[in-house]
């Protein structure tokens, strides 16, 4: 020490120390390390042609920002700008960035939402309001906003990778709670942000198939549906596909779904009835078009009811025709002979004054169970939930015939009868099917 006394270095360099004491301090920019690539520039990616005064007044205070300036001041400037050209958006994010520095997120958002849909790939307007939506939690905007300028920001692109999974769970119960509360509009724009993000994510099929299911639409649901069964099949989803390929698409592929869960559940009894019915249906996919149209509709008259009755049971079809009733108002129509068919077994009866069979006439549900039971009177078995019971007497008696209709099973209680309502094709169907289970002809 003595020997650098003696040099003269202590006294220069407590010189040197007094110099560095006495210099003015640069202030500490108000922006964050962590948030500077979030806050950049008020006019990095903005697409419209900028005045040259407003470009050097909006960039020399965003400067003034990175180096701690008089905020108050720097505010001010951005309000003089938009009152200046209200549509310059640049000042816009000034002001927003801001109230960001002074932690006042919602007054960002306040600032920047209103002109979000304008200039979507504007990049500091799209940085700026990600960040403010991460920090109040809205994770779904701002992970909107980041994916929109991710290819041009390394920031975007890694905020992006962090958020989407969590911000489509978000997305997915956002959707689930309008449904909830019967707001379908609202949900389909949940929808429309997940089918964006990522369509083919399980996420975003489940949502569509929720949305199918509370809109009743079936066509949706199927194809949701399809697409969860090729990808992560479970029973549940196996079992419904079926039961929409039977309703709506491909008969075959729902027998061939039913088979299968049968094969592997041997002893589930509803899987053994649905298999039953994918085979009924599908023997229903070779007869004419016009009968499997009929099928399908929601209010079946007389005539179409004995159509369906002529080619879905082979005892109709093959029975000889022979001294049929006389009914003038079906002598011209077009489904004649199968109308004779049903009138000469007995199993729909006619106006025996007027010899009228009433073709247009709707078919009701207690008509078309006394049809059907009369077809197993008719037959060689022996049924004991018909015992003792004459075809005729089920004519005067709404009751007796939606009894024994119960008894024999072809309805699961006498409650289910519903003798007034008219019957559908799908309906029909049904009956049909029960019926010739009971004759053993399926």
């Amino acid at each position: 020490m003595r020997r650098l006394a003696a040099l003269g270095v202590i006294p220069a360099l407590a010189l040197v120390a007094a110099c560095a004491s006495r210099r003015p301090q640069v202030p500490e920019s108000h922006i964050p390390a962590r948030e500077e690539p979030f806050l950049t520039e008020p006019l990095r990616g903005y697409p419209l042609t900028v005045d040259a005064e407003l470009e050097r007044r909006v960039t020399d205070a965003y400067g003034l920002l990175r180096v701690g300036g008089n905020l108050p001041e720097i505010a001010a400037t951005g309000r003089q700008l938009l009152e200046v050209d209200p549509g310059f958006h640049p000042a816009r994010v000034l002001l927003a960035q801001v109230e960001f520095v002074r932690q006042n997120e919602p007054a960002t958002m306040e600032l920047l939402l209103p002109v979000a849909g304008e200039l979507p790939d504007y990049l500091a307007f799209q940085l700026l309001l990600g960040r403010a939506a991460e920090k109040t939690d809205d994770l779904p905007l701002a992970y909107s906003s980041y994916r929109q300028v991710a290819e041009r920001s390394a920031a975007a692109w890694e905020r992006v990778q962090e958020l989407q999974s969590e911000a489509l769970d978000v997305v997915v119960a956002r959707l689930g709670e309008e449904l909830g509360r019967g707001r379908i509009e609202d949900a389909e724009i949940h929808l429309e942000w997940l089918l964006r993000w990522a369509p083919d994510e399980r996420r975003t099929v489940e949502a569509e198939r929720l949305l199918a299911v509370a809109t009743g639409n079936l066509e949706a649901e199927l194809a949701a549906i399809r697409r969860l069964a090729a990808a992560e099949p479970s029973d549940e989803i196996l079992e419904r596909l079926g039961d929409l390929e039977l309703e709506i698409g491909d008969v075959r592929a729902g027998l061939e779904q039913f088979e299968m869960l049968a094969e592997r559940y041997p002893d589930a009894p509803e899987l053994a009835e649905k298999v039953a019915r994918a085979k009924f249906l599908w023997r229903l996919e070779l007869l004419p078009p016009y009968v499997q149209e009929l099928a399908k509709k929601a209010r079946l008259n007389r005539a179409e009811f004995a159509t369906l009755l002529y080619w879905l049971v082979p005892e109709v079809r093959y029975a000889q025709v022979s001294n049929p009733p006389i009914a003038t108002d079906i002598l011209d129509h077009p489904r004649r002979e199968e109308i004779l068919r049903v009138m000469n077994l007995g199993l729909m009866s006619i106006d025996q004054t007027l010899h009228r069979f009433a073709p247009a006439a709707p078919m009701t549900r207690v008509l078309a169970l006394m049809a059907l039971i009369r077809l197993l009177k008719l037959s060689d078995l022996e049924f004991s939930c018909l015992a003792e019971v004459e075809a005729t007497a089920l004519a005067g008696s709404w009751t007796l015939t939606c009894r024994k209709a119960a008894q024999c099973r072809m309805i699961p209680e006498e409650a289910d009868c519903l003798p007034a309502a008219e019957i559908s094709g799908p309906e029909a169907l049904d009956l049909f099917r029960r019926c010739l289970d009971l004759l053993g002809s399926r």
